[in-house]
């Protein structure tokens, strides 16, 4: 066009010097060249004008429904339109099988969830930072009796090749005998109501042969019990799970391939809290607290973790490991035993090896406990000097939910203002 314009005015024999200069200074059209480096070659920073036009060659706001995606050229993660603007995602899809493989609604941004709330508009289910969609669980909801049976439908569905995942939406539940996985495969249970499981006659849940239980946020009045038969051994793990009322011990299993708890309360049972044999055990931050006899028993020690746990007002010792096991980070206090009629302080370990906690066996100070096995603020357990940080923690949040800080404080409770 310049050129045009230029051929016109040399053509011109009455040419005006001011047309001239300027025709020289541009003549008022776009300078490509200097949009090319503005747009073109640097794109766009904003996200609210996120997308380079090619005519103009200036940022603008991006077109909803153009195909393909007009933010899809971005080379930051800004890649999807959301009412004009370039956002990471839109919908769960758009954030892909990474580690944060969920999108936020509000903020149009990927993340990994922690809680179930963080997962309302789906399923309301986490399950190892990614939301349970609608199809990748089977739901057990429903009104009046027959709860048990619903759930127990739902395990059989499993065992035939069903989904392996349960969203439980019950209130109550009281299985006559005991709900039975028997599945020879992992099922998980995610009670999103926080459901109590009741059974007045003693064991609740029974894990049996080569099957896998996974169990988050219920409440279980009676035992947990794992079986092992000549199929092969059972697994147990329990998350965010209340285990109470037992006439047993509160969780049982002294065969088994693996026992995992994190954030578990298990209190008040008839015999011990824990009685646990596995090639492999791990608990964490969890409170063990007033049962009727040992608060935690380990039949086999190899292979075992017990790490920031609260273990208090047992009615025998503490924990007995059987063989030398070294306990870390944990409270061993306040357990007893009776004595020609009077409660006496009882050992708070037997056969164990106690490193970084507070233990009240070796003349530790109190740990100020409150009658909720909670810590204040002036207790001695504030920050496990020497143990790891929160992002070293394979699980930085204590029995209550809250965040470990940095050097997280001895016990099963962070303390919170």
């Amino acid at each position: 066009m310049k050129g045009l314009i230029l051929l016109l005015a040399l053509g011109c024999t009455r040419a005006n010097p001011e047309f001239l200069a300027w025709l020289a200074d541009g003549g008022g059209l776009p300078d490509a060249g200097a949009d090319a480096t503005t747009c073109r070659e640097t794109g766009c920073e904003s996200t609210a004008l996120g997308v380079c036009d090619d005519g103009s060659g200036e940022c603008r706001v991006c077109q909803l429904l153009a195909v393909p995606d007009e933010c899809g050229n971005r080379r930051d993660e800004n890649k999807h339109c959301a009412g004009g603007e370039c956002v990471e995602c839109t919908v769960h899809a758009d954030c892909g099988d990474s580690a944060q493989p969920n999108c936020d609604s509000g903020t149009h941004r990927c993340f990994a969830c922690v809680k179930d709330e963080e997962c309302a508009a789906d399923l309301g289910a986490c399950d190892e930072g990614r939301c349970l969609r609608t199809g990748e669980a089977v739901v057990v909801a429903g009104s009046g009796s027959g709860a048990e049976n619903r759930l127990q439908d739902a395990i059989r569905e499993i065992a035939q090749g069903g989904t392996g995942k349960i969203v439980l939406r019950e209130d109550s539940i009281r299985p006559y005998p005991a709900i039975v996985v028997d599945a020879d495969r992992t099922v998980r249970i995610f009670g999103t109501t926080r459901p109590e499981i009741r059974n007045s006659d003693g064991t609740v849940i029974e894990v049996i042969g080569n099957s896998s239980l996974f169990l988050r946020a219920a409440v279980v009045n009676g035992s947990v019990l794992g079986t092992s038969d000549g199929d092969g051994k059972p697994s147990i793990s329990l998350f965010d799970v209340e285990i109470h009322g037992a006439k047993g011990a509160g969780v049982l299993c002294t065969t088994c391939a693996a026992v995992n708890l994190d954030r578990c309360h298990v209190h008040d049972n008839t015999n011990e809290g824990l009685k646990l044999g596995a090639d492999s055990i791990r608990v964490r931050n969890s409170l063990i607290t007033e049962n009727m006899r040992t608060g935690v028993v380990f039949e086999t020690s190899i292979g075992a973790e017990f790490i920031y746990n609260t273990v208090a007002g047992n009615k025998n010792a503490g924990v007995d490991c059987k063989s030398n096991l070294l306990l870390s980070f944990n409270i061993l206090w306040g357990n007893t035993q009776r004595v020609s009629g009077h409660e006496v302080p009882a050992q708070s370990l037997e056969d164990c090896e106690p490193s970084h906690g507070i233990n009240q066996d070796d003349g530790d100070e109190d740990p100020l406990l409150t009658t909720t096995f909670h810590i204040p603020a002036d207790s001695p357990a504030r920050s496990s000097d020497g143990g790891p940080t929160s992002a070293e923690f394979p699980n930085p949040y204590d029995i209550a939910g809250d965040p470990r800080d940095s050097m997280p404080d001895i016990g099963a409770d962070e303390y919170a203002p």
